[in-house]
């Protein structure tokens, strides 16, 4: 007769495998959407604030802080949303395409008018309603690459 003694012990050390790679894959899998999303949220964040500071920038309030309508302030935003997509480009997939690189350069250009060139106040106050609609264009197509990045989780 066989002896099959050593069936549970076998079936016990590869369900202990199994479920340590289990416990590994969700470890490291909570850790890339946690960071995902905290550079998503930084991502909007800094879009919403170059877009309020791009709007005092052309509104030009006597009350405004300095820092804030500062065009070489915005100019640093830009640098740090465009140093932070890059960065998101390098460790998710997505972020350079060119539908979101079109929106980033168009939420630029909205924001900047070129270079900042002289405008009246009139005309500066035309420029708002670009500002926000480029801003929130950027932000959705930062929306889609993140669910593109998560398609093999959603199933499509």
């Amino acid at each position: 007769m066989v002896d099959f003694s050593f069936v549970p012990i076998i079936t016990g050390v590869g369900g202990a495998v199994i479920g340590a790679w289990i416990t590994v894959s969700r470890a490291k899998y909570a850790a890339y959407s946690s960071d995902f999303s905290k550079r998503v949220e930084h991502a909007l964040s800094l879009i919403s604030e170059k877009a309020d500071c791009s709007c005092l920038f052309w509104l030009n309030p006597k009350d405004a802080n300095k820092l804030k309508i500062n065009s070489q302030y915005i100019t640093g935003l830009r640098g740090s949303l465009v140093a932070l997509i890059d960065a998101m480009d390098k460790d998710y997939k997505g972020f350079k395409k060119p539908e979101l690189v079109n929106a980033l350069f168009k939420f630029n250009e909205a924001c900047t008018g070129g270079d900042f060139p002289q405008l009246t106040a009139e005309d500066g106050s035309k420029k708002i309603s670009t500002i926000l609609v480029t801003a929130e264009t950027l932000k959705t197509e930062i929306f889609r690459a993140r669910i593109k990045n998560y398609h093999w989780v959603m199933g499509f």
